[in-house]
């Protein structure tokens, strides 16, 4: 796993879930006895998009879904909505085709994640 992009402190004093994230897909590809056939990239970027995703979902939370225009003062939608919805997309594009290749090379099944739910 690319140190810097886990360990990074963000602009607001935290550290992205990353690791985390990138340590329970590797249970559930370890398990399936199908490491060697994932690529590490592939793995890498699921948990730098998910761990994104959390993040902005955790922002949209703090600061709410509506932020304030800064030229016309009129409210529209945070920033952190389509952000949020963009790393999202792409997390459970990068899922998917982490499943398939489980699917394909694993000796064990699995139940299917979906990311909306949170790490389980």
């Amino acid at each position: 796993m690319n140190e810097h992009l886990v360990s990074e402190q963000q602009k607001d004093g935290t550290t992205l879930k990353t690791q985390e994230i990138y340590d329970e897909i590797m249970k559930v590809i370890t398990k399936s006895e199908c490491q060697e056939r994932i690529p590490k990239e592939l793995i890498e970027e699921y948990a730098i998009c998910t761990a994104r995703w959390i993040q902005c979902e955790e922002y949209s939370n703090r600061l709410g879904l509506i932020a304030k225009s800064t030229i016309s003062q009129k409210p529209l939608i945070s920033p952190y909505v389509n952000a949020g919805i963009i790393y999202l997309n792409q997390s459970i594009k990068l899922r998917n085709e982490i499943n398939t290749l489980i699917q394909r090379y694993g000796k064990v099944t699995f139940e299917v994640y979906d990311p909306s739910k949170g790490l389980t």
